[in-house]
């Protein structure tokens, strides 16, 4: 498993780095918390994240180290 080949995975892991700068308050659910920061990831993220694979696969089928 590579997160450098997965797009979703760079997502989520996004979305977890953003809700580790915050501390949950009692009132706040989890999930609502998730949504939130699911909402703010920009498109333009969505699209770095996409290049970003499709960059490391084409150097994995060369054979190149990441």
């Amino acid at each position: 498993y590579s997160l450098e080949l997965n797009p979703i995975g760079q997502f989520w892991s996004s979305v977890k780095g953003k809700m580790k700068h915050h501390c949950l308050i009692k009132d706040d659910a989890l999930s609502s918390r998730i949504g939130e920061e699911y909402n703010n990831v920009l498109i333009n993220d969505l699209y770095n994240f996409c290049d970003q694979s499709k960059r490391q696969i084409i150097k994995c089928y060369k054979r190149s180290p990441f």
